[in-house]
């Protein structure tokens, strides 16, 4: 989906490839430390730790089935794909393949 000239979509794909390398480099590493990175349910949910503070969060489905979940990362939401609230206790679904990229402010 292109806005404002970018190809959010894109975006997206290339952030989830990134963060399939980060993740490798880690484990190759094994530098320990805090975690970058969860996987649950099919989930993948990764944040970035940016140079002034903020954080660029990603999650995305890789699995073949709906995810229902309460935790969504904080801040921005700068894209989301095939997310959609499921209820009214704040849960939400996260389709095959959903996207969701979001951005927290720097604390302090």
């Amino acid at each position: 989906m292109q806005q404002g000239g970018l190809d959010w979509e894109m975006i997206a794909m290339v952030a989830a490839a990134l963060s399939f390398a980060l993740i490798g480099w880690d484990f190759v590493t094994a530098r320990g430390g805090a975690l970058r990175s969860e996987a649950r349910k099919g989930l993948l949910e990764v944040a970035w730790p940016l140079a002034d503070g903020a954080r660029w969060h990603l999650v995305t489905n890789l699995g073949d089935r709906a995810v229902e979940t309460a935790e969504l990362p904080p801040g921005q939401p700068l894209y989301a794909h095939g997310l959609a609230p499921a209820d009214a206790a704040a849960r939400h679904a996260l389709a095959p393949g959903a996207v969701l990229v979001a951005l927290e402010a720097a604390h302090g």
